[in-house]
Parts: structure tokens; C-alpha cells; sequence
């Protein structure tokens, strides 16, 4: 938090918001890329790597992926969500910008990665049910969505539910 908050200055929210919810796409060549909090690019990337994933198994060309991939998507996602989705404020004497305007309560981007992350809950334990610790670690994303009450209403708002 300490980082992104010496950081917010030089951040560019709405910039950080586009490449946040444009998984499908490469986020380098969006202008003012470099003006984007950098927390949000990590998670930017790794929303990428679980989109072609995603689109890999739609393309019914799930042999070619590795479950241990899988399981490391969901590690991040589960670790990210902890500790930035919904952010519980009274841990820290200040928040930043970035992350109150892209995760903070009553925002479209909470509501959006939710869904995102509960879309990938769903289709982890429907493909991917056979692999033991991928299954385990994908449940336990799930865990950590509902954990606290504020991050289970968005569960309960999301049309994937």
C-alpha cells in the first residue's frame, strides 16, 4: 500500500481502470500505459495469462494447458484478493487513490473483478475438477471471496451466481 500510495501521484486512474478491464488485450500499446499503478499492472498481466487460459478452454484445447499454471493464476488471485479487493481501511491510516477508485467499495471495478474472479472459480472446478490441489486452491479463492461480508454481497450481486 505504502508503494502505490507514494506512487498515486503519477498515476493515471481512468488509464489504470482501461487496462484493468481489457483482459483480451495487450496492454502496452495503451497510451499513458507507463501512468498506471503498477500493483494493478501486475494484476493486469496475470488476468491476461487466466484470459488465454479461458479462451483455451472454450477452444476445447485443454490438453495443451498446464494445471500447475492454473494453480499459480489462482494463488496470485486468491493472495490479491485478501489483500486489495475491498481493502479493509481501518488496517491503514491512509488508501490509495488508485486502488480506492479501481477496488474500494461501491466501485464498478470490485464489482467487475468479482465477477471475474468468481467466473474463474466456476470454470476452474468444471474443468479442472480432477486435479487435486487445483480444485483445493481454486476452492479456497472461493473461501477467500466470501470470507468477509462485504466481499460476499458482490459474490451474491454477481450474474454468474
Amino acid at each position: 500500500m505504502e508503494y502505490s500510495m507514494k506512487h498515486s501521484s503519477e498515476v493515471d486512474s481512468n488509464t489504470t481502470l482501461q487496462i484493468l478491464g481489457s483482459p483480451g488485450e495487450k496492454a502496452s500499446p495503451t497510451p499513458g500505459y507507463n501512468r498506471t499503478d503498477s500493483v494493478s499492472r501486475l494484476l493486469s498481466a496475470v488476468l491476461r495469462v487466466s484470459e488465454v487460459e479461458s479462451r483455451a478452454i472454450r477452444a476445447d484445447l485443454t490438453d495443451l494447458l498446464s494445471p500447475q499454471t492454473g494453480k499459480d493464476i489462482v494463488w496470485f488471485l486468491k493472495h490479491w484478493a485478501k489483500t486489495y479487493l475491498l481493502v479493509d481501511e481501518k488496517l491503514y491510516d491512509q488508501i490509495s487513490l488508485p486502488f480506492s477508485t479501481a477496488f474500494g467499495a461501491d466501485t464498478e471495478g470490485s464489482q467487475w473483478i468479482t465477477g471475474c474472479l468468481l467466473q474463474k472459480v466456476i470454470s476452474n472446478l468444471s474443468v479442472w475438477s480432477s486435479e487435486q490441489d487445483l480444485a483445493s486452491d481454486t476452492v479456497q479463492l472461493l473461501v477467500t471471496l466470501v470470507e468477509r461480508r462485504e466481499r460476499a454481497n458482490l459474490v451474491i450481486q454477481c450474474e454468474n451466481w
